[in-house]
C-alpha cells in the first residue's frame, strides 16, 4: 500500500505537519465501513482485529495533519482475514 502524498483537493501533504494515519476497511471495494487510527507517525504496521476469518476485506489508508485535515485514500489492497 502506498502512503498518501496529497490532500483530497490535490495539494501536496506537508509531511512536517502530519499527525497520524487512518486505516479504512470494509467488505467491498470502496465500501469502508470501519477505520482505526494510528496516532504515531513512526508506526510502520498496525493490527486490524475482530475480522471474520476467511472473509475478504478491502483496505486503504489516509494521512491526517495536526489540523485534522485528511488526505485522499491510498491505493486499495484486498486481504483475506486469517
Amino acid at each position: 500500500m502506498d502512503v498518501p502524498t496529497t490532500y483530497d483537493d490535490g495539494s501536496p501533504l506537508n509531511f512536517s505537519d502530519l499527525a497520524g494515519y487512518k486505516i479504512y476497511y470494509g467488505p467491498a471495494s470502496g465500501n469502508y465501513t470501519s477505520n482505526i487510527t494510528a496516532e504515531n507517525m513512526n508506526v510502520t504496521s498496525e493490527q486490524v482485529t475482530n475480522l471474520t476469518k476467511g472473509q475478504a476485506y478491502y483496505l486503504a489508508v489516509t494521512a491526517y495533519d495536526i489540523y485534522g485535515i485528511e488526505s485522499g485514500y491510498s491505493n486499495e489492497v484486498r486481504k483475506i482475514a486469517n
